[in-house]
């Protein structure tokens, strides 16, 4: 690899760090939340994950994403 292939690697990763993961972090609080079974790990982790991408399709409002799930609650 070069120089700039690994440059847009990190980009990348990074990318999706930033808007995805963060999100999912600030926005939803994934981190504090205490589930226990495997299950429910993975129910609330699709769950959230939807719930995501309903609120980046939603273009009507320019809002940003906590804004966006504030005014749905």
């Amino acid at each position: 690899m070069d120089t700039k292939q690994v440059a847009q690697a990190v980009r990348r990763h990074w990318g999706i760090e930033n808007e995805l993961h963060w999100v999912l972090d600030v926005v939803f609080r994934e981190g504090e939340l205490c589930v226990t079974g495997a299950d429910d790990v993975v129910q609330l982790t699709l769950f959230t994950r939807a719930v995501q991408s309903v609120i980046r399709q939603h273009t009507k409002r320019k809002d940003s994403v906590a804004g966006k799930r504030q005014r749905a609650a």
